[in-house]
This record gives structure tokens, sequence and C-alpha cells, in this order.
């Protein structure tokens, strides 16, 4: 085989450019390089994806894995009494109340006068005391607010949340929250006597 000189490569590009035409030419030139600068990219996706699966595995194996509760034995019976313990005492909802407004004072929210209202559940025996609170205050202390009546009453929900600013110059919104408190109707009795709340 004999080399090719580069003098015979020039004419022998000049020669298909002037068959083809320019601007063929440059069409093929400008796939050519779309598909290098294409490749080029892949590469770097490669290394960058590469570099992040390393950074998010790192992250996995520090994260400590989440203990499972263990289910109280006894069967269905036992795993039933365990359910209705955590629910509220009815006797307690003023109680309730009152740690809710010493909650919200403590994440600087003020509560206006809400809405409140009781349900029975008969099939569950479960009382609901379902809270409707026009709350004002940052967003950072409406969430910590939250948080804390949830952390503090496991056996409250928080169903609704809704933000409405006036203006955009308000630095606090009115929030509207709607929390729910299930509690036990085991305790009815004592509470309410035959009729409810």
């Amino acid at each position: 085989m004999k080399p090719i000189k580069p003098e015979q490569l020039w004419l022998e590009a000049q020669l298909a450019v002037g068959r083809t035409g320019v601007l063929k030419t440059l069409l093929v030139a400008l796939i050519a390089a779309s598909f290098v600068g294409v490749g080029w990219l892949l590469v770097f996706a490669h290394d960058h994806v590469t570099t992040l699966d390393r950074a998010i595995a790192a992250a996995m194996v520090e994260v400590a894995p989440q203990k499972v509760p263990a289910r109280p034995a006894g069967g269905a019976e036992a795993n039933l009494a365990a359910y209705y313990r955590t629910l509220g005492d009815p006797n307690r909802a003023e109680d309730y109340l009152r740690q809710i407004f010493h909650l919200a004072a403590a994440a600087n929210v003020e509560v206006d006068k809400g809405e409140y209202k009781w349900q029975f559940d008969k099939a569950s025996d479960i009382f609901k005391y379902q809270l409707d609170l026009p709350v004002k205050g940052s967003y950072p202390a409406v969430r910590q607010f939250c948080e804390s009546v949830l952390a503090g009453l496991p056996h409250a929900s928080l169903d609704e949340m809704a933000f409405k600013r006036e203006t955009i110059q308000d630095t606090q919104p009115e929030v509207r929250l709607r929390f729910t408190l299930y509690m036990s109707g085991l305790h009815r009795a004592e509470a309410f006597g035959k009729r409810g709340p």
C-alpha cells in the first residue's frame, strides 16, 4: 500500500467539493461536527452521572436504617387495644386545646377564634374533634407550629392547610388550618354520659 501524501488528500477534497457543491459539503461537515459534539456531551454526562451516583451511594451509607417498631404480641385483640391506647381521651379535650394554643404561642403564631366540631363514628367507636383554626404567622412559624402539634398530640392529624396573602407586601399570610383530634369512644360513658358530646 502506498502512502497518501497531504497534497493528494487536499486535491481529492477540492474535487469532492466541486462535485457535490459547497452547501452540501458544509452540511456534511456540520453533521459530522454535531456527531462529535454529541459524543463529547455523552462522555461528559456519563462522567457527571457517575460522580452523582457515587455521591448518592455515599449518602445512603451514612443514613441509618429506620427501625420498624415491633408489633405488640397477642394477636388482633392486643393490636386493637394498642390502637385505642394511642387515641386521645375525650375527657381531656379542653387540655388538648390548651396545649394547641400554647404551642401556637411558642411558635409565634397568632390563633384567631376558630370553629370546633364534634363527630362520633359509631362503627369505629371514635370521636373526631375537628378544629378549623385561622392563624397568622410567617411560613416557618406556621410550619413549626404544625410540626409541634403533630409531635405533641399523636392522635392529631393535619387535614387541611390553606395560605392566603391579600397583597404581595404582606409578610404574614392568613393561614387556615384544619386539625382533627381522634379520641376513643371507650371513654364515652365517663366523658359525656350516654348521649355523647
